[in-house]
């Protein structure tokens, strides 16, 4: 039975229902400093043991992962109750508006900037999920209905009912969870197993949707082109999309970092510099300065600080490198053992990233224009080479 408003449950007051699912039912409530809250109830009812048994290790599970991710994202966990007989969950309220209620109001689809501006703050959140420590958590259900827009365009994930932080010694998930139109082929399949590039996937379905409001519930896996429903979009940024929702994960981007780093770098391309309220909270983040030094790094620094500035920043980047070189290496491990990749091609990947990450420490002039003719020389001529070499010295 549903919490009627006006009900002290654990010392808060529910104010009315925000939200009903087949799972669970949050409620609105107000504690006595005034502070509102949200509240999830479980519900009680199964329709069998092993069910109730899913169901509440998914409800643990959420409370778990909301008390252990810090992110400005991602709501505040508060505490986790029993009353009775029903499990509760007090988190944050995000005050705001769905992206489903944005889309659904919308007669034209989002233009390029807007949708992006969305999209990259999605890819950051993402970011911090899967980079975080011991194991990255994926998300599992990214689609509209999940996404809270508040003051200032600022982009807030709800709804961690169905995350799970990622195993890479299982072979496929215990249940096959997501929604239809938004989760990736392989969190559907009987063998397969939700991995990052599953939440990349949905991102980019669901920025197909905001530049064409195109439902993709209609044609699971077989999306229209984008070109073809909106013309105004540009072909690279649908080569962009295109590659993020390709329905084999190897074919994806390696990781959000590196769908982020392009999508940035295409908005301010043709809009100007992006501005993002999470720039602070990425991994790896190279805004050294304003770390060490707060609002104050726009003044000019001299003397012993900016030596030391200086000695800081010779020391970041390759230990910053390391890091990026760890994530990869993993990433490729990870690939051997669940995607049979070609041990001899993962070799080719290492040579090449080492190689890459060598010339980086060196700083030299110009180095971003050096690294994209760089990938178009590798790509187009050194990785067929070094395979052949790698062949043959493997025989």
């Amino acid at each position: 039975m549903a919490l009627k408003p006006g009900s002290i449950v654990e010392g808060y007051e529910i104010i009315e229902t925000i939200g009903k699912g087949a799972m669970s039912t949050v409620y609105l409530g107000r504690k006595n400093n005034n502070a509102i809250y949200a509240i999830k109830e479980l519900k009680s009812k199964f329709s069998s043991p092993e069910e109730e048994k899913i169901l509440i290790n998914a409800f643990h599970r959420e409370a778990n992962l909301l008390f252990s991710v810090e992110h400005p994202g991602v709501p505040r966990f508060y505490k986790s109750f029993k009353y009775n007989g029903k499990s509760y969950i007090v988190m944050e309220y995000i005050k705001g508006i769905s992206l489903e209620d944005i889309i659904k109001g919308s007669t034209l689809p989002l233009d390029e900037q807007k949708a992006l501006h969305l999209g990259i703050q999605i890819c950051e959140i993402l970011c911090c999920l899967h980079n975080l420590s011991p194991e990255p958590v994926i998300y599992r259900d990214l689609k509209p209905s999940n996404i809270i827009i508040t003051d200032g365009d600022t982009v807030r994930l709800i709804d961690f009912g169905v995350a799970r932080r990622y195993d890479p010694a299982k072979d496929c998930d215990t249940v096959r969870l997501g929604t239809p139109g938004y989760a990736a082929p392989e969190q559907c399949r009987k063998k397969g197993q939700s991995i990052p590039q599953s939440d990349m996937y949905a991102l980019g379905v669901v920025l197909h949707q905001l530049l064409t409001l195109y439902d993709p519930s209609v044609t699971p896996f077989k999306l229209p082109a984008l070109g073809k429903l909106n013309q105004k979009v540009s072909e690279q940024l649908e080569y962009l999309i295109n590659k993020a929702i390709n329905l084999d994960s190897r074919d994806r981007y390696i990781d959000t970092g590196l769908f982020r780093e392009e999508l940035v770098e295409y908005y301010e391309e043709n809009f100007g510099s992006f501005i993002s309220p999470y720039r602070e909270s990425l991994p790896y983040n190279k805004e050294k300065n304003s770390l060490l030094l707060g609002s104050s790094s726009q003044v000019e620094i001299t003397g012993w600080k900016a030596f030391f500035l200086k000695l800081v920043n010779f020391f970041w980047e390759p230990i910053e490198l390391v890091h990026a070189i760890i994530a990869f290496v993993r990433e490729l491990i990870v690939l051997l053992l669940h995607m049979r990749i070609d041990k001899k091609i993962a070799m080719v990947w290492i040579v090449i990233i080492v190689w890459i990450g060598f010339i980086k420490c060196l700083n030299w002039p110009y180095i971003d224009f050096i690294f994209k003719v760089i990938h178009q020389v590798f790509t187009l001529i050194l990785i067929p080479l070094l395979y052949l070499i790698i062949t043959y010295i493997w025989k």
